[in-house]
């Protein structure tokens, strides 16, 4: 079997439900599968006859997987293994001693605490877990190199200093400046909808930044109000590269970006969405908003769901170009273009 689990056989009862086989089907089961069981493979070469034209294999692993008993149980998280550490613990990372104040949020390999420096700062530290065998993931070299390098950037939480823990060599500790009102979740929760001038701040704010991240060949992947922080009313900043990737396929003179660039940039307007409307935005009505035709069409989404009072139509309608699966039809927006090339001299600033 494959690491999908040990013996790799999926009753063919569950395998009929996921199909939803008709009573009258069951013969063709019960022949082609003698033994009662299915092996991946021959799952996976049932799912290539629905699609003859692509390479369904993976997400026909994927299904095996969910339903196949026999499956190796995935290992236990980090966070449940290395147990968080204590408020008021003293502690040096890259030789800056800080004290943990109080533990904010926490992944499967990863929590967040604010810490207070020796100067009396309050800071953000991200401890890091290593990545379970058997897990896919980024390492915490890798996080450390994203902050180290894209640093410096007014619309990105800045970077402080990173290194083991000396007391405990599985926590990776990367120290950044704190978010006195937190992410825009936080924001949203406490305060509602932003101001549709400060939402519109801080698209821009975030586009920047995005520019900036893609001028060194590499994108997010992860913009979304939890990874926005807010520094004052007029300052966000885009944090959090733990997902993120290089690219090495992109030419600054295109007069486009890249897919996963733009992924970036429509995911900045989902973001805005999110702001003005005090909720994220619908699948249902991104769906809808790809296929506008007029700003007669964005007035009558806006009304559908109960958004008219909330953003002028031609703002929605100008915004649904981002979403445009035409990558080479995508706007850039300005201040994107701005941070990027004027890095590499391609672009004079105004």
């Amino acid at each position: 079997m494959t690491c999908f689990g040990n013996i790799g056989r999926l009753p063919v009862a569950e395998y009929a439900l996921t199909h939803q086989v008709s009573p009258g089907g069951r013969d063709d089961f019960v022949r082609d599968c003698p033994t009662g069981e299915l092996k991946l493979d021959e799952f996976q070469n049932i799912y290539k006859q629905f699609f003859p034209t692509g390479d369904p294999s993976k997400f026909a692993s994927f299904v095996f997987n969910v339903f196949d008993d026999n499956r190796m149980p995935l290992p236990p998280a980090p966070t449940s293994v290395v147990p968080r550490l204590p408020d008021g613990l003293h502690l040096t990372v890259a030789g800056l001693d800080v004290t943990i104040e109080r533990m904010v949020t926490h992944g499967s390999r990863m929590r967040i605490y604010v810490v207070e420096a020796v100067d009396g700062r309050e800071l953000v530290m991200k401890e890091l877990l290593p990545v379970p065998r058997g897990r896919k993931g980024r390492t915490a070299d890798w996080e450390r190199d994203a902050h180290e390098e894209i640093d410096g950037h007014p619309a990105i939480v800045k970077y402080i200093t990173s290194g083991i823990y000396r007391e405990d060599h599985r926590r990776f500790m990367i120290l950044m400046e704190y978010a006195p009102y937190g992410d825009l979740r936080n924001i949203i929760a406490k305060y509602g909808r932003v101001n549709y001038f400060t939402a519109w701040q801080f698209f821009g704010q975030i586009v920047a930044a995005l520019g900036h991240i893609h001028s060194f060949d590499r994108v997010h992947r992860g913009v979304h109000p939890r990874n926005v922080f807010v520094f004052s009313e007029g300052v966000c900043k885009l944090g959090d590269f733990g997902n993120g990737a290089e690219r090495k396929d992109f030419h600054p003179c295109e007069q486009r970006i890249q897919v996963s660039q733009s992924n970036d940039v429509r995911d900045a307007v989902t973001t805005l969405l999110y702001m003005v409307f005090g909720q994220m935005p619908s699948y249902v009505f991104l769906e809808d908003l790809k296929q506008l035709k007029t700003v007669g069409d964005a007035s009558k989404l806006l009304h559908q769901h109960g958004y008219a009072d909330l953003m002028p139509a031609s703002d929605l309608f100008m915004l649904k170009d981002h979403y445009d699966v035409r990558t080479d039809r995508r706007p850039i927006p300005v201040g994107y273009v701005r941070h990027y090339v004027a890095r590499d001299g391609f672009y004079e600033a105004d």
